[in-house]
């Protein structure tokens, strides 16, 4: 009964109420879990109120005073609100355009996955080449903010070349199959700042890519700030 639920809310501080997809057809209501919603109005300002539709494609939109969101079976929800700013949405694509970045990939799929991911995160400079040799030569010849470097390659693998330009690029990245904890400390003595696993993910490119832009507009500011003291 709604007003059993508007009740139990109020007593024990409840943040959060779901209906599953089958309530409609308990209640009979036509419109289902959204008539639903009407019944709660008068905790609009205390009860957010979610409706788990069970559909297979992700989408979300608010109607009056519930927040109606679809997901994948299985796949976790989170909370959403239109005033609530997420983690997962994309960064702004002025965050990463001016993002200069080395790939060393000797395998050709590869390289078109990875060079198709960076341009939809809208990095718009990137030089990539296929092994360690040349990628050393590019960094030393340009400024890199981020370098992604393949650990296994023909002449010299990533963490040869890694070695070698640290001190020139902003953030070195091994791209590596292992993940074993012996390999991790390794690059991490190495003083590379990170590595990621095979196969691609947008999300794991996409952090070491934040961390550049923002360590890069910080030195911006702060150069600024010293040519303004002076």
């Amino acid at each position: 009964d709604p007003h059993q639920v508007a009740a139990i809310a109020r007593e024990c501080n409840v943040t959060v109420v779901t209906f599953g997809p089958n309530y409609q057809h308990l209640r009979g209501d036509e419109d289902g879990g959204l008539m639903i919603a009407k019944h709660f109005r008068a905790l609009e300002h205390t009860l957010p109120i979610v409706l788990i539709t069970g559909i297979l494609q992700a989408a979300s939109s608010t109607t009056g005073s519930a927040t109606t969101a679809s997901t994948r079976p299985g796949k976790r929800l989170k909370q959403q609100h239109p005033d609530d700013k997420t983690d997962d949405s994309p960064p702004p694509p002025s965050l990463l355009h001016d993002l200069r970045v080395l790939v060393a990939e000797d395998n050709a799929v590869n390289q078109k996955v990875l060079g198709k991911m960076l341009k939809r995160l809208g990095v718009a400079r990137v030089d990539m080449v296929d092994d360690g040799t040349p990628a050393v030569k590019l960094a030393l010849q340009h400024s890199y903010d981020v370098a992604l470097l393949d650990q296994n390659m023909p002449r010299m693998d990533g963490l040869q070349a890694a070695r070698q330009i640290l001190d020139k690029v902003m953030l070195v990245v091994i791209v590596t199959a292992q993940v074993e904890p012996a390999f991790q400390r390794e690059c991490s003595e190495a003083g590379c700042h990170g590595f990621v696993p095979k196969p691609y993910k947008k999300d794991e490119i996409e952090t070491f890519l934040v961390k550049a832009a923002k360590q890069k507009m910080q030195q911006q500011q702060q150069k600024q700030q010293q040519q303004q003291q002076q």
